[in-house]
């Protein structure tokens, strides 16, 4: 769908694209099984592709307070991305669509954690966002304010360090 906004003189050949494209991810997995048949086909046979929708996962990402500097920089792109006509275009948008499909995925029969999938395209929008603003008049008060979120995000991920145990 995306491919099909971005191709626009050239639409026919999507469909060339996303074959190849397909085939080659298909390429890949199989290889991430050692290219054994059995190992690739438990996956669909063994019910463990399985997966359903829950909000617990991003409900103890944003209780927990080391990725506090995370959600405040989530909250501020997002009000700049509703407030500034710049900042809404397809680079920043296809990031926050796939973030927000790919949050509530749990998976039923094997132990993953598909929300971390979510982060990159999170941190795409955010870095997005941040980079329009940072072109913007307000460049060195934003600037100051992402120099402090990052400042602050470090900080609480080296106070939770000692909360881990191995």
């Amino acid at each position: 769908m995306f491919l099909y906004y971005l191709a626009e003189r050239r639409r026919s050949q999507v469909a060339q694209i996303m074959i190849f494209a397909a085939l080659g991810a298909f390429v890949i997995l199989f290889a991430s099984f050692s290219f054994r048949p059995s190992a690739f086909l438990y996956v669909f046979t063994g019910g463990s592709a399985r997966f359903w929708f829950t909000m617990q996962a991003l409900r103890s990402f944003c209780t927990s307070h080391a990725n506090a500097g995370i959600l405040v920089a989530t909250a501020v792109a997002l009000v700049v991305y509703v407030s500034s006509r710049p900042s809404r275009y397809f680079g920043n948008t296809t990031p926050l669509i796939m973030a927000l499909v790919l949050f509530p995925i749990y998976t039923t029969q094997v132990m993953s954690a598909p929300w971390v999938w979510a982060l990159p395209f999170l941190f795409t929008f955010i870095g997005g966002v941040f980079a329009d603003i940072l072109e913007s008049r307000q460049r060195k008060l934003f600037l100051a304010l992402s120099a402090a979120l990052l400042i602050t995000q470090a900080a609480l991920c080296w106070t939770s360090l000692a909360g881990l145990t191995l």
